[in-house]
Order: structure tokens, then sequence, then C-alpha cells
């Protein structure tokens, strides 16, 4: 038998070629990663924005919502708590109601109302009325028309029990709707409104006596 003896040029060939093949394949896996994780950054993305665009968007609807309440709420108590309120502090407890809306307070309209059992305690009338703002087409009603509690309010029984005038105040915001907006900017057509209206509505019973009759201010 006789032995084949490779020179050692052929060896560092055959070396230096399988190490170069090893490298290629690794590039090549490489390459094939890189393509997988941008395909999947592509597939995901959209989404995973998406869902954080909508989960802001709720989140500062519920947050206007809650402002909204809590205004009306605010401006009630203070009227209710005030033993004379002349015209000069009722547009201050307006103004102060607007502040709580902020960044929105430009865009919010808050009114007061006084409503007066009727002496058959069967109907109310409108016995005073002030307003801060028009967002929404919200005005002022009128003195002496009538006025007709939703029938979910408790207010109107203690009206009727206490014969008391009974505090109206009512929030609404309208302010432009960023999303919706969007997207009609993203479709070249108009697909969402781009404002959104909320209000609500707090209702109390003088808590201090008042000086002087509503009608007089």
């Amino acid at each position: 038998m006789h032995n084949i003896i490779i020179p050692a040029t052929d060896q560092s060939c055959r070396s230096s070629s399988l190490i170069m093949r090893r490298a290629r394949c690794a590039r090549a896996t490489w390459r094939d990663t890189r393509g997988g994780a941008a395909l999947e950054a592509a597939l995901t993305l959209p989404i995973m924005l998406g869902l954080i665009v909508l989960t802001t968007y709720f989140a500062d609807t519920m947050l206007i919502r809650n402002r909204v309440s809590q205004a009306a709420w605010a401006v009630a108590q203070a009227v209710s708590f005030d033993t004379d309120v002349s015209n000069a502090e009722m547009k201050a407890i307006l103004i102060a109601g607007r502040a709580m809306m902020q960044p929105y307070d430009n865009y919010t309209s808050m009114r007061v109302s006084i409503i007066k059992p009727e002496a058959a305690k069967n109907t109310y009338s409108v016995q005073y009325s002030d307003i801060l703002g028009n967002a929404g087409g919200l005005s002022a009603l009128m003195t002496g028309s009538s006025f007709t509690f939703p029938d979910s309010v408790a207010a109107q029984s203690f009206g009727r029990v206490t014969n008391k005038p009974i505090i109206v105040a009512t929030t609404q915001v309208k302010y432009p709707d960023s999303l919706g907006a969007a997207l009609n900017s993203v479709m070249g057509k108009t697909m969402a409104t781009t404002t959104k209206t909320m209000s609500d509505t707090s209702y109390a019973l003088p808590v201090a006596i008042w000086s002087r009759a509503w009608t007089q201010r």
C-alpha cells in the first residue's frame, strides 16, 4: 500500500475553501434572518401603532367625559352653598367651572339655571338662567318658560317635597376630533366627523338660604 502525501499547499487551499463556504452559508443565514425580522416588523408595526393610537384616543375621550361631569357638579355645588350669588359671582363660578375643562376650555360652554316649582307643584318654570360660551349651540333658558326634568332625575321629587328651587348646571364641550381628521386626511375624503360634542348636567338643592330672589339679579 502506498501512502498518498498531500502537499501542504493543497491542504491549506482546502481549509480556506471550507472556511469560505461556511462564511457564505453564515452570511446567507444572516440575510434570511434579517429578511424574516423585517417582514415581521412590517406586519406587526402598523397593528401596534394602531393599538397605541386607539388606546390614547379612548383614554382622552374618557378623560374629557369625566371632566364634563365634574365641572357641572362643581358649578352646581358652588351655587348651592352661596347665600347671595350676584351676577359677578355667577360669572366667576362659570369661569372657574370652565377652567376645569383645560385644555378644552376654549371649546366649552357652562350654563346655570334655577328651576322653580309652580304653586301646583306639578310643573316647573325657569326662574333664572346664565351661560358662559356657546359651544355646540348651548344657550341660556328663557326666564318664565316651562322646564321638564328627565324622568330619572331625583331632584324633581326633592323640589316637589321641599318646594325649593333646583339648581341645574350643564357643561357642554365641542372639540376637534383628531382621529376623525386624521382618517379623512388618509382616505382623501370625508369618512368621519371632525368634531365631537359631549355634555352632562348636574342637579342640586340650595344648601344656604338665599337672601334675595333670583329674579332680582
